[in-house]
């Protein structure tokens, strides 16, 4: 195995773990008061290191994310751009995850100068969103995202969102398909994270595989039944979609040995397996950008297991239909359940049953019997 995949390796560089914003179920358990930003340093050490470890032939791809990112301010991402420009004619990809709220015209024109796309979270039409993703003092936050989306539309940019389930939003799917239709967003659903807030929230908040999978049994309904008039994308769907026809897994919780394809790096500059896992999880911090190369952090020992994990590695997957297309799921979603990573994802019967109903309906369409 090459020690990076055929796509190029994505770094989930956090910038900060603050947030204006202070959303039931944030996967950080941040204090608005820190207002700690990634260094200099960390920033220069972790876009040089990130290209020189990709090589030649693969150029790396950012995703800015947080806490919120845009409290660095935009000269943060000005000195980003600068760092990057040493490497040309390397390819530049970059996202930024961000709630919105602080989007201003100047940022946008510099994000679309320097083709950063942007994503969002939305749980929904306002009654919903504001059940969970709110400000300090618990102030619904869905008409200063909207406005954020809204600037970001009269600027002729693309528009994508997160959507996560929760026992809030999670009997509302026909609400919320609709009002991501009418907005003309398009969304990916992920479920709720078992970490950060989200711990001392879970007992309210958190759904289980089974209201998982009836959720997004009901959005491939919707989505399936109004392709002809489709004018958005729901990641999730069509992603579950192509694992079922193609047999070749698409989106992050299915990839085989995704951790031959990210890293993520903390505002410290600690190194985790993804963004799911951080302070919180300091068995699984693999070293320090601004202390140990690339080279040496793939070397590490818990590193090196994690490249491991397989679904023939799994035992409750061995003999699972669709192991060759979810590959054991997510590692952190395993983690959560009890602890033990090499186990199966928390969600996995959730999965079991859209895929089962996905196939059904393929083969009923194609005319397939049996």
């Amino acid at each position: 195995m090459e020690r990076i995949n055929q796509r190029g390796l994505g770094i989930i560089s956090k910038v900060t773990e603050s947030c204006n914003l202070a959303c039931k179920y944030c996967y950080a358990e941040h204090d608005n008061k820190i207002k700690s930003i990634m260094s200099d340093e960390t920033l220069e050490n972790t876009i040089t290191k990130c290209y020189e470890f990709s090589g030649e032939r693969k150029d790396p791809h950012f995703i800015w994310h947080g806490g919120e990112p845009l409290l660095g301010g935009l000269e943060f991402f000005k000195n980003v751009i600068k760092i990057q420009d040493k490497f040309k004619p390397h390819k530049i990809s970059n996202v930024i995850q961000t709630n919105a709220t602080l989007i201003n015209d100047e940022i946008l024109d510099f994000f679309i100068q320097n083709n950063i796309h942007v994503g969002t979270s939305i749980d929904g039409p306002e009654e919903i969103h504001n059940l969970t993703r709110i400000y300090w003092g618990s102030t619904g936050a869905f008409k200063d995202v909207m406005g954020g989306v809204e600037k970001m539309r009269k600027k002729g940019m693309d528009i994508g969102a997160i959507v996560v389930l929760n026992k809030k939003n999670v009997n509302h799917i026909s609400e919320i398909y609709e009002f991501f239709k009418r907005e003309n967003i398009g969304f990916k659903a992920n479920p709720l994270i078992k970490c950060g807030r989200a711990i001392k929230n879970y007992e309210d908040l958190s759904i289980t595989p089974k209201e998982y999978g009836k959720a997004l049994i009901k959005l491939f309904d919707l989505w399936y039944n109004d392709f002809d008039n489709m004018n958005f994308s729901c990641d999730t769907v069509e992603e579950l979609l192509g694992n079922i026809t193609t047999a070749h897994p698409r989106g992050c919780d299915f990839s085989e040995g995704c951790q031959g394809s990210y890293i993520s790096v903390s505002p410290n500059g600690e190194v985790y397996p993804c963004g799911r896992f951080g302070s919180d999880t300091p068995d699984y911090c693999l070293g320090n950008i601004n202390k140990n190369s690339l080279d040496d952090i793939f070397e590490e020992k818990t590193k090196k297991k994690l490249l491991e994990r397989t679904a023939d590695a799994i035992e409750g997957c061995r003999p699972c239909e669709y192991k060759q297309i979810c590959n054991g799921g997510c590692m952190h979603n395993a983690y959560m359940k009890n602890g033990n990573i090499m186990d199966k994802d928390f969600y996995c019967a959730g999965y079991k049953m859209v895929l089962n109903h996905i196939k059904s309906v393929v083969k009923k369409d194609l005319g397939i019997t049996g």
